[in-house]
């Protein structure tokens, strides 16, 4: 779930839950702001990154067939 996909550049973690995942805890404990993200930022983040992944992946998938296509003949 945290591997950077080759296509989208992004993990899955990622497209899910709109942040990268955190692999360790700090081990100086980290100050908490004092303001909350609005819920629409969340989730406009998330939906921006999964219409990223989607362009992405689209765009890996004409260049396949791009590629391909180049490489067969005519019968």
């Amino acid at each position: 779930l945290n591997t950077v996909n080759a296509s989208t550049g992004l993990s899955g973690f990622q497209v899910l839950f709109g942040r990268a995942p955190r692999v360790l805890p700090p081990i100086v404990p980290v100050l908490q702001p004092n303001f909350v993200i609005p819920a629409q930022e969340i989730v406009k983040n998330i939906i921006d990154l999964k219409q990223e992944a989607k362009d992405s992946l689209l765009a890996a998938k004409v260049s396949q067939a791009h590629y391909a296509n180049a490489h067969r003949t005519a019968d």
